[in-house]
């Protein structure tokens, strides 16, 4: 597969006033948006909810974006895909799937 990489010009469906940015990486192909989140899970606004359960603070800050940039994705056309992963290494669940769906050369 082949990446195209072009210049960025424009929100994807945000609010000429709203400087947000719903994703880092614009998939053609896929009309994926997707947005890395990177979390760190000792973090001590994440700490209690890391050691509650795997991934819980990655996941957690997964949903967050999809709850930020979801709408605005839609609203374009294109479908909205957080890439989690913890400062440690573990990737969520939506991380693996993506990742396992990218090419190797």
């Amino acid at each position: 597969a082949q990446v195209r990489v072009e210049r960025e010009h424009g929100l994807v469906g945000a609010d000429p006033e709203d400087h947000r940015r719903p994703a880092d990486i614009l998939l053609v192909e896929s009309n994926t948006c997707m947005d890395f989140v990177v979390t760190n899970p000792a973090a001590p606004s994440l700490c209690m909810v890391a050691a509650a359960k795997s991934l819980a603070a990655a996941n957690r800050r997964a949903k967050d974006k999809v709850h930020l940039y979801d709408g605005y994705c839609k609203r374009d056309g294109y479908r909205f895909q957080p890439f989690g992963i913890e400062t440690f290494g573990a990737l969520t669940q939506g991380a693996r799937n993506s990742s396992n769906s990218w090419p190797l050369t």
